[in-house]
């Protein structure tokens, strides 16, 4: 529920990386560290064509649903997708923990299965996620009958981007 910006050295290699940020409060003398594994994915550049593994509305429920997707997770990886795209999520923590296994970044919205504080972990209803110049992804948890100018304008304001993907539900 929180924003940074973080900086990673020029040498740092390709791969996947646990995140973790220390948080100091001067005025009580205390400090705390968050650790957010596998969060952080470094690439040299993404591929020009990429490979999406993508699903949507699973009809799971409860801990099956987080077992199922771990099983999805394990074939994107070895089918070596280079991004997941899942619409239509439910439960948080079930897809955060399903989703802990991936070897790729991956975007995640909920659709008609908002679920309280689904922002806090996976981000706004609607945005757009860049990846260099060349890909970006509208991710957009909104109803189908929703307004759709934001998306436009999201859309709009990277005309130069070869490669436009919509993650909906």
């Amino acid at each position: 529920d929180r924003e940074i910006t973080a900086t990673l050295p020029d040498d740092t290699p390709p791969g996947l990386f646990d995140l973790t940020v220390t948080v100091r409060w001067p005025a009580q003398d205390a400090e705390r560290s968050f650790r957010s594994p596998r969060s952080v994915m470094v690439m040299e550049e993404f591929p020009a064509d990429p490979v999406f593994a993508t699903w949507g509305h699973l009809d799971t429920q409860g801990q099956y649903q987080a077992q199922y997707l771990r099983e999805l997770v394990c074939i994107a990886n070895l089918a070596g997708a280079d991004m997941i795209l899942m619409a239509a999520a439910c439960n948080p923590a079930y897809v955060a923990g399903a989703l802990a296994d991936a070897q790729m970044p991956f975007a995640v919205n909920f659709g008609n299965h908002q679920f309280p504080g689904h922002e806090q972990w996976f981000g706004p209803q609607e945005g757009a996620i860049d990846f260099g110049e060349t890909l970006c992804v509208l991710n957009r948890s909104l109803p189908w009958h929703e307004e759709t100018a934001q998306a436009e304008a999201l859309l709009a304001a990277r005309a130069g981007t070869r490669i436009k993907v919509i993650n909906a539900f």
